[in-house]
């Protein structure tokens, strides 16, 4: 090995601690903002105060989301080619983290401004905060996976699962503790924001700080050959009813945004309840894993991506049993509490939150299994492609509030939720069951 090789290996192997240590933090705080934007229930609350319109509710939150993958798939494969990244991200990182500061600051001066300054300058500030973002995710993930060394990767991305998880529930508290104290608007959503900036603003100073390998070899993406692998993604029969389950599925997210603006215009359920839906939505999510991992080790990814299913489509009918069970004789003799309903809808959120995690767990596992190598990476792609058109499918939702009611849209995400629980069936079982020979079992049973 030359000398300047040498060299390079050893600072290498320094930048691997600090790519560890620094890259957990990141990882960290970059949830701890997410949460704080949770487009779902923080995003779509604070539109629903600035618009009367559903559809611009369902347009916000779907055009964030797909900003958020567009650069992924347009300034993500121009940068694949240089060998360093690092600078790119942190810019990247610089841009979201002075999106939401000066969001922070419009939402601060939101007495000053009408109704429709204050949401044309929050969709123009949300936009910027997703794109920027997209692509710093896109970076700073591939910054990672060449700096943590393959002997402690995984305990790498363990550690900061659970940290992340950690965050979510802080960030869970805080709100909850905003909201308690009696909702104040736009004051509450500056403080998310200003919260989100000052998360983002630390998590870029963290990612400037990593090393980035300077010994590695660039990793060009050789978009002309997935473009040719496209067609086979659709040949392979597994993989083809995959991604129409996967796209069904994510048609049921039409829904979403609106289940929090329900609560509060149809069920009169307090705005101060917020905080504590957030809570409950991150608290199902983050202590239904080890289920979830025990189920994918015991009976598969396909059946995680099938129960998954059959929760998003009790998400809402929950939502809309409800009113009718609050109006039994039943609940009004025996329960009628006042904050009861509050409560119960809380249920919403618990299963959704418990749905997102089973499709965690079983989502990229079920497609590594079913995809060959030749065509895995472009199935990704595809699949990221057709849940980003998806993604759009709350502006659906909105329409369908609008011109019908909120009944007719959840009945909407509910056959959505129904028809990919009907393919979810039709998915190849991929499971390896490895079956314990009789004379083995009978030597276990002499030992006892």
């Amino acid at each position: 090995m030359a000398g300047a090789d040498v060299r390079r290996f050893s600072r290498d192997q320094r930048g691997a601690v600090t790519t560890y240590i620094t890259g957990i933090m990141y990882g960290a705080l970059h949830v701890l903002a997410s949460i704080f934007l949770h487009p779902a229930l923080i995003i779509s609350l604070f539109v629903s105060r600035l618009t009367s319109s559903y559809t611009t509710i369902g347009l916000v939150v779907g055009v964030g989301t797909v900003a958020w993958y567009l650069p992924q798939w347009t300034i993500g494969p121009l940068l694949s080619g240089r060998r360093r990244k690092l600078p790119w991200a942190v810019s990247a990182g610089i841009v979201r983290a002075a999106a939401l500061i000066l969001l922070a600051y419009v939402a601060y001066r939101g007495d000053r401004l009408s109704d429709a300054q204050l949401l044309r300058s929050f969709f123009i500030l949300y936009v910027a905060y997703s794109l920027s973002a997209g692509l710093s995710a896109a970076l700073m993930e591939g910054i990672l996976l060449r700096g943590i060394p393959d002997n402690r990767r995984s305990r790498f991305f363990r550690q900061r699962t659970f940290w992340a998880g950690i965050s979510a529930l802080a960030a869970s508290l805080v709100i909850r503790r905003i909201f308690d104290s009696g909702f104040n608007f736009p004051r509450d959503f500056t403080l998310l924001f200003a919260a989100a900036a000052t998360a983002l603003s630390a998590a870029t100073f963290f990612s400037a700080r990593l090393h980035e390998p300077a010994r590695m070899a660039p990793t060009a993406t050789p978009l002309k050959r997935l473009a040719q692998e496209i067609p086979a993604v659709f040949v392979a029969p597994d993989v083809r009813r995959f991604l129409v389950f996967r796209w069904t599925l994510a048609l049921a997210a039409l829904g979403d945004p609106f289940y929090i603006i329900y609560a509060i215009r149809v069920l009169d359920i307090p705005t101060t309840m917020v905080g504590l839906y957030v809570l409950i939505f991150v608290g199902a999510r983050l202590l239904s894993v080890p289920l979830w991992n025990r189920i994918t080790e015991r009976q598969g990814h396909r059946a995680a991506l099938q129960y998954a299913s059959l929760l998003r489509l009790l998400t809402p009918l929950i939502a809309i049993l409800l009113p009718f069970l609050l109006d039994t004789s039943l609940y009004q003799e025996r329960i009628n509490a006042p904050m009861a309903a509050s409560y119960l809808f809380g249920l919403v959120f618990a299963v959704s939150g418990i749905a997102m995690a089973g499709l965690d767990a079983g989502g990229s596992g079920y497609l590594n299994e079913i995809a060959s190598p030749q065509v895995r990476a472009s199935a990704v792609n595809v699949t990221n492609v057709g849940l980003a058109i998806a993604a759009l499918s709350p502006i659906l939702g909105g329409y369908l509030i609008g011109r019908f009611d909120f009944e007719r849209a959840f009945l909407a995400a509910g056959l959505a939720a129904f028809v990919s629980v009907l393919l979810g069936g039709a998915l190849r079982d991929s499971h390896a069951r490895i079956k314990r020979p009789a004379t083995n079992w009978r030597l276990g049973r002499s030992r006892l």
